[in-house]
């Protein structure tokens, strides 16, 4: 849940003088939504990471999968299989190493990327 908070001291606790005009401790009017900041909460910066954890959960055990997928069409001589796995494996390795470095870097854009290519 977002908090609201003075957007010139920063201060989250105001006076209510009326309906639509509050007061903060700064002694600054609040009149308009304008006036206010959004603060995020700590529960919700936690939740943000937990979920950015759990998709390198998810990308570390396709790897893994990937992995063994791979080394089956490499016993049955599966050329083609082969190569669109070892695609995937690429991109699902690159998206962790991006990951590690840029946080902001989503897989969608690079599966897309790899798809128009071909």
């Amino acid at each position: 849940m977002k908090k609201l908070s003075c957007k010139y001291c920063g201060n989250g606790e105001f006076y209510v003088l009326n309906l639509q005009e509050t007061m903060c401790k700064c002694g600054y009017k609040l009149t308009k939504l304008s006036d206010y900041r959004m603060v995020e909460s700590q529960t919700e910066k936690n939740s943000l990471l937990h979920t950015n954890d759990q998709q390198k959960a998810e990308v570390i055990a396709k790897i893994s999968l990937l992995k063994s997928e791979i080394d089956k069409c490499l016993d049955d001589r599966n050329k083609k299989r082969f190569e669109t796995l070892s695609l995937e494996l690429k991109v699902l390795q690159n998206f962790l190493e991006k990951e590690v470095s840029n946080p902001e870097f989503r897989l969608q854009e690079m599966l897309m990327q790899i798809q128009n290519k071909f």
